[in-house]
């Protein structure tokens, strides 16, 4: 979709919204999204999404499209995304006064990278004295100082500095100009699992969280829980995310005749069940 260049356009999500994830994730539902936007060097993924998170708007300015991956043998599930013109944007960015440095400090939770994006920028027309200069430094100190059309820090951990330096101008000139953001995401790579139960009418899963990592994130057909159960004669696409096998409970419970019976962990191997070997309590 295109919109004027001073104006955004708008994409608003129904209930599941999308969550974030690291580029070249894949979904647990197998559709992953990914939003390409328009610069001036030309089209650039600015983001990769799931189903089930908090995000129900996205604005972009300008031009944006929105791509759906999915597997050739997966059934295609329809969302119906609403696409609007947004609000007018005038701002260019940050307007830095000559010879001046700005700062910022940003916390970035454990378990999460985060990334920067230069959008925009303009450099001064003239520089009487000094240059302009882009600085990051770290948690362990470490300074990296890439120009602002170079990439930006990408996927990396931890608190860290940005600083921008302006030089000195005569003042007529158009003046140094820097639009950005920050992304921050939860890191890791999640374990996808298939639990299908539709030929097992008498048997249901339930997975509870027994530890304490506040980390672990566990998902059914995209919709973080603190408990999953997989109904008998159902079948659920599951996510695991930092969670150790340790501060999982697995349970499985059979219906015979009248009376239910519970098992934890070994009736899985007769559970229809496809997730990575280490993952088999």
């Amino acid at each position: 979709m295109k919109v004027p260049s001073t104006q955004t356009v708008q994409m608003d999500f129904p209930e599941p919204g999308l969550i974030e994830v690291s580029r070249g994730a894949s979904c647990a539902d197998g559709h992953t999204y990914s939003l390409v936007t328009y610069l001036r060097s030309g089209p650039a993924t600015i983001g990769t999404y799931c189903q089930g998170g908090p995000l129900s708007s996205i604005q972009v300015r300008y031009k944006a499209r929105m791509n759906l991956v999915v597997p050739g043998d997966q059934t295609l599930d329809t969302r119906d995304f609403k696409l609007s013109v947004g609000p007018e944007t005038k701002s260019k960015g940050i307007s830095f006064p000559d010879g001046q440095q700005m700062g910022w400090d940003f916390r970035v939770p454990g378990m999460h990278n985060y990334t920067v994006r230069v959008h925009d920028h303009r450099l001064p027309e003239e520089c009487l004295s000094e240059r302009v200069q882009l600085e990051y430094r770290g948690a362990d100190l470490k300074v990296s100082r890439p120009g602002l059309g170079d990439p930006q820090p990408s996927h990396r951990q931890g608190d860290f500095n940005m600083s921008l330096s302006n030089c000195k101008t005569n003042g007529s000139l158009e003046g140094l100009i820097l639009a950005f953001t920050v992304a921050v995401m939860r890191s890791g790579h999640p374990v996808l699992c298939t639990v299908d139960l539709t030929k097992m009418a008498d048997l249901s899963l339930q997975i509870q969280k027994v530890g304490s990592d506040p980390y672990c994130e566990m998902s059914a057909d995209s919709r973080v829980q603190d408990g999953v159960t997989v109904a008998a004669g159902t079948s659920a696409r599951l996510s695991f995310l930092d969670c150790p096998n340790e501060d999982l409970r697995l349970t499985a419970s059979r219906a015979v005749g009248k009376q239910h019976h519970h098992r934890r962990s070994s009736l899985l191997g007769s559970i229809p069940c496809w997730c990575p070997h280490s993952f088999y309590l």
